[in-house]
């Protein structure tokens, strides 16, 4: 199966950071295993940017545009299996746990507190 690029758009009444809820991402359905997850800056849009709340499984990338934000909160769950599709060039908040796959995991659990510009 192909991989897909899916696309953060956030700001759903109710559920506006909540990255569990389908209605939230471009294709109206949650990033998983095949998809490569794209957080772009909403800061123009709705303002509102994931948060990881329990575990989400797994996506195959990660890409978090310059400006934007990705929290894992403290019971947050989220892996990466495809380090060479992860780019952070905004903001990763990691208070739960992020695992990158590469065999032994290359980025795991608190070792990304913060990465990218403030």
């Amino acid at each position: 199966m192909a991989q897909v690029t899916v696309t953060w758009k956030g700001g759903h009444p109710g559920r506006e950071t909540d990255w569990q809820f389908a209605g939230n991402w471009s294709n109206s359905r949650l990033p998983d295993n095949f998809n490569n997850v794209y957080i772009p800056d909403v800061s123009t849009g709705s303002g509102k940017y994931p948060i990881v709340k329990g575990d989400v499984g797994n996506v195959n990338g990660l890409f978090i545009e310059a400006g934007a934000t990705l929290t894992i909160a403290p019971k947050g769950s989220l892996v990466v299996e495809s380090p060479e599709r992860m780019l952070v060039l905004g903001r990763l908040l990691n208070r739960g746990s992020f695992k990158v796959l590469t065999g032994p995991s290359a980025i795991s659990d608190k070792e990304t507190a913060s990465t990218g510009p403030k």
